[in-house]
């Protein structure tokens, strides 16, 4: 009897080690994947901004309330806050895009606004009326900006506002990208076609750009160790 439940014991951790083994294995596989559609998404924001730049929505720097971000099911709310400062950080080193985030918090809150036809809850931004009696004038247009992960293609929907009562969409774009396309990876304050991107890649693979090696010369000496041991001598160290 006391074999046996030795025995059982043994299995049951086993089951237990396996277990914790897979669970291991299938987070260091989500956090791949993840990373994956989290450098796609951040390509495709900076494609949104440089077709803001190309050809800007308004005619002047204008507010604009981040009203939304949605990310791929099973990412969480920390993919929404990289997206949220990826896009705020583009746009702050590209001016010329000309639309200026801004905080809006009535916008963000749950509003109670009640009317002869009724009792309307949502939040701020879907009630403009009610953001005019509250005073609040953070922002003329909201951005609402959707990543959602189709097949083997992440799309990008993004989507500008008036924050009017009748809520008129003024600009609306759709982009996308093959999961199995690697990202481009541009600098936010050197905005680049894709195309462009990729030739300076080219390029540096082939050769043609200044490619440079930091290379360290020390000399590494040792204490004696004393007594009538003799020491290692110095000698020439490159890193």
């Amino acid at each position: 009897m006391t074999a046996l439940l030795l025995l059982v014991s043994a299995l049951a951790g086993a089951t237990t080690d396996d277990d914790r083994i897979q669970r291991a294995q299938l987070e260091r596989v989500r956090a791949e994947v993840a990373g994956e559609v989290q450098l796609a998404a951040y390509d495709l924001l900076d494609e949104l901004a440089l077709g803001w730049k190309t050809e800007p929505v308004f005619a002047e720097p204008t507010a604009v309330v981040l009203a939304d971000v949605t990310v791929p099911v099973g990412l969480g709310t920390g993919m929404q806050a990289l997206i949220e400062n990826h896009l705020s950080d583009v746009l702050l080193r590209n001016s010329d895009t000309r639309i200026r985030l801004v905080h809006c918090p009535s916008c963000m809150q749950v509003v109670v606004h009640s009317g002869p036809e009724g009792t309307v809850v949502s939040r701020g931004v879907d009630q403009p009326g009610v953001l005019a009696d509250l005073g609040d004038h953070g922002g003329k247009h909201a951005l609402f900006v959707d990543i959602e992960a189709e097949g083997g293609w992440l799309v990008l929907r993004a989507r500008l506002t008036q924050l009017t009562p009748d809520l008129p969409v003024v600009w609306s774009r759709t982009l996308s990208t093959s999961t199995s396309t690697p990202a481009m990876l541009r600098a936010a304050d050197d905005l680049k076609t894709a195309e462009e991107a990729r030739e300076e890649y080219l390029q540096a693979l082939r050769g043609g750009g200044i490619v440079t090696i930091p290379l360290r010369f020390t000399i590494r000496s040792y204490a004696s160790p004393g007594g009538f041991a003799a020491g290692a001598p110095p000698f020439l160290w490159i890193q």
